[in-house]
């Protein structure tokens, strides 16, 4: 019942909020007059000017208060610029005008001259009112763009796209503008152009627009307009995937991580825990993507719904819902669906008879791969939506390469099949802060439910046609000559990425991690262990206390469900380090837990599963159940305090030093930057921790490899800058250099790494 309820009012929003807001406008009419007479009556009474006066003041405060509803909440009307919202206005007021003397003329023929009874004629006006004012406002004020030449001027039929009645093809490259700068757009999207191509697409992250629950953000490098409009002024058209799913290699593929604080969500279904909030989200998104769409004057070509839904499951009425989400929201441009190549996905992840464009690479050559979409749509266009032209990276696993010349032979493929593609990715970027993804891969031939967990590094480079920086390799110039070959002109060669060697950083001790607990962190206390998530934290570390009384005869110190990466102190001394893979989870403690003393947990979310069934439930972080000693029997540990330690509030920390050596800790350095130019840090001599510079996370380190340096972009540098390093072990020599190449291929055993310069 309560569901047929939720479901009428969703197909009924329009006109339930317009009869809503349509009663407070009375209101509204009712407390300005009310307020007007209490004040100031006398006057008003005594010269009937002032009577008129004070009713137009009235009417003109309710129809305002009507106008500013019904065009930001009902109508949700997308109008910019002086005269159109000019226009809009007078229309309305035009239409209340009008609707007012129906009502007046209502009145006087049924109740002056036919007699009829004096409330129910006014009953009857006031619904015929209502309704003609809604009708008017959709018809003549809030309409929607219908005009053939706007509303038609992309679209598909007969295995074309049209853009203007005319054929078109889309040659796109990803750019995700939450992995750059603002500043870096302009640059990344004219090499886009410089190419040969005539489209970006990028993802939209909602763990990023969102953090915190009921918290925006849309400013800096989350300002999706900046990026389209800097798009649109270099010439290039726009493919956008809100997602809210985006896979990417992203944290969590782009779920903000306190949805999980709902211990029985369930995500990329109907669940109302998951669909009530997303609906929040696309309502504050959704508005700053609207104006861009090209029926509005923009450069938005396609949007897509969900993502890549048919390798996760096949519920059809959700994807539809998602469809809808956008339609009833102002998207009217193509929606498009995006799946792998076979028809499982395509029967799986499709919305009604919306475009599937399909998503494949990395496998030396097209051959078969536009087969199942041509069967399984055949009116529908060739479009590879994600080509994929590299590879992402994982922290122990070799950089993987894919040659530029089979790219380019892929490009010509594409080509001479007619088809639509999109580069995935064109530019790869930086997972700053904590937000790589991680993956869960099957690698047990015997078990098919065991997985073994990948985190990926903080580098994006994706071996893309431009580096992580933005520099142009063999990879885009092979795919240049094919362009130009294709186009029938030269195209701009363009110019390095200027890079700044700034040389060595000596640092020193800024604070111990376990002495500013409650300076950076957040205290709790806790009967019971819980992940991450349940205190309210995403991202980050968490630490788990406990006082243990002497033991006797214990033998191991055991643990539950644990993710990721949990480093174990007992009296402030390391007893040992334990992952997610480990067949091992547990610890001796024989030779130490005897005496008694202060246990230390401290957890890594190290990415959450971005890819996978792992998604329905959830990749939580922390202690996820228990621990216990196993001594004569299994003794449960309860009683905890625990520091939530996302690592957001480093100004608050202070100098003091832990109580014990070799614990994590803090180090502090300054240096001069000559020019604002790209470089990149090198933390030889640490282990793995993370690096702030002038209050911006770069991201993660981690000496295992491949990745052996961090990007610093330039937008970031300063004349004078600070760098803040946090290292999980024991750092004999802190000091950092920061020089004019990446090490992004080194793996820990390697002593003469391939430099990518």
């Amino acid at each position: 019942m309560i569901k047929k309820i939720k479901d009428l009012m969703s197909t009924y929003r329009e006109q339930l909020l317009y009869l809503i807001f349509g009663g407070l406008t009375t209101v509204v009419d009712w407390a300005v007059s009310f307020l007007l007479y209490h004040f100031w009556g006398d006057a008003i009474k005594e010269t009937v000017y002032l009577i008129h006066i004070a009713n137009l003041i009235a009417w003109v405060a309710a129809v305002a208060f009507a106008y500013v509803t019904n065009r930001i909440w009902v109508f949700r009307s997308t109008r910019r610029g002086f005269l159109p919202i000019l226009g809009e206005i007078g229309s309305f007021a035009g239409s209340r005008v009008l609707t007012f003397l129906l009502q007046e003329g209502i009145f006087l023929v049924f109740f002056d001259i036919l007699s009829v009874n004096e409330y129910l004629v006014k009953l009857v006006a006031a619904v015929l009112v209502i309704i003609l004012n809604y009708i008017f406002s959709k018809l003549f004020v809030f309409r929607k763009n219908t005009k053939k030449d706007d509303a038609s001027r992309f679209t598909w039929k007969n295995r074309e796209f049209y853009l203007d009645g005319k054929p078109f093809r889309i040659y796109s490259g990803s750019v995700h503008y939450f992995r750059s700068l603002p500043e870096q757009w302009p640059a990344l999207l004219q090499k886009i152009k410089d190419v040969g191509f005539n489209t970006v697409e990028t993802y939209c992250a909602w763990n990023l627009h969102e953090k915190h629950p009921g918290e925006y953000d849309f400013s800096g490098r989350l300002d999706l307009e900046r990026f389209l409009s800097t798009a649109q002024e270099l010439g290039l058209y726009a493919i956008v995937r809100p997602g809210p799913f985006v896979c990417a290699e992203w944290e969590f593929g782009g779920f903000p991580g306190w949805l999980l604080a709902n211990p029985d969500i369930r995500l990329r279904t109907m669940d109302p825990a998951y669909t009530e909030p997303l609906t929040a989200y696309m309502d504050q998104l959704l508005p700053h993507l609207v104006p861009h769409l090209i029926t509005n004057g923009g450069n938005v070509l396609m949007v897509a719904a969900e993502n890549e839904y048919g390798s996760f499951g096949n519920d059809h009425a959700y994807m539809e819902w998602c469809a809808r989400l956008l339609e009833d929201r102002g998207i009217d441009v193509p929606i498009f669906t995006a799946d792998g190549h076979r028809q499982m996905f395509l029967n799986g992840g499709h919305a009604g008879n919306r475009l599937c464009c399909l998503d494949f690479g990395f496998h030396k050559g097209i051959t078969y791969e536009y087969d199942a979409l041509d069967s399984y749509m055949p009116d529908a266009p060739r479009m590879c939506v994600e080509h994929w032209v590299g590879n992402f990276t994982q922290w122990g696993e070799p950089f993987r390469k894919y040659d530029g010349d089979i790219v380019a032979h892929e490009v010509e493929r594409h080509l001479e099949l007619d088809a639509s593609f999109n580069m995935y990715m064109f530019h790869g970027g930086t997972n700053y802060a904590f937000y790589n993804g991680a993956n869960a891969f099957y690698k047990d031939p015997i078990n098919p439910r065991k997985v073994t967990y990948f985190a990926d590094t903080t580098s994006y480079d994706y071996d893309a046609p431009l580096t992580e920086w933005g520099e142009c390799t063999p990879k885009y110039f092979a795919i240049q000559k094919v362009m130009e070959r294709h186009l029938g002109k030269n195209l701009p060669r363009p110019a390095p990425v200027p890079v700044q060697n700034i040389g060595d950083v000596k640092l020193t001790p800024a604070g111990g991690l376990f002495a500013n607990l409650d300076n950076i962190g957040t205290h709790h206390q806790s009967n019971q262990l819980y992940s991450m998530e349940h205190f309210g934290q995403s991202l980050g570390y968490i630490l788990y206390r406990k006082k243990i009384e002497g033991i006797i005869d214990p033998k191991y110190l055991v643990f539950g469900k644990m993710a990721d990466r949990m480093h174990v102190y007992f009296n402030g001394v390391y007893r040992g380090t334990i992952h997610r893979n480990d067949e091992k989870q547990y610890i001796e403690c024989a030779d130490w837990l005897t005496d008694g003393g202060t246990l230390d947990l401290l957890v890594e979310n190290l990415g959450r599963i971005n890819f996978g069934v792992e998604v329905l439930l959830g990749d939580r972080k922390g202690i996820l159940d228990y621990v216990y000693v196993h001594a004569s029997c299994r003794q449960f540990l309860t009683d905890w305090e625990i520091w939530t330690l996302p690592m957001d509030s480093l100004d608050k920390l202070k100098s003091i030093e832990n109580e014990k050596p070799n614990l994590p800790t803090f180090y502090r350095g300054s240096f001069r930057a000559p020019e604002k130019k790209d470089c990149f840090i090198h933390p030889d001599g640490f282990t793995k921790g993370f690096i702030v510079v002038n209050g911006f996370n770069l991201g993660r380190y981690w000496n295992i490899g491949p990745q052996y340096s961090l990007y610093l972009p330039y937008p970031i540098l300063k004349d004078e800058n600070e760098i803040l390093v946090f290292d999980e072990e024991p750092v004999q020599n802190p000091m950092v250099r920061i020089l004019d190449h990446h090490v992004l291929d080194k793996m820990q055993e390697d002593e003469t790494p391939d430099v990518i310069v």
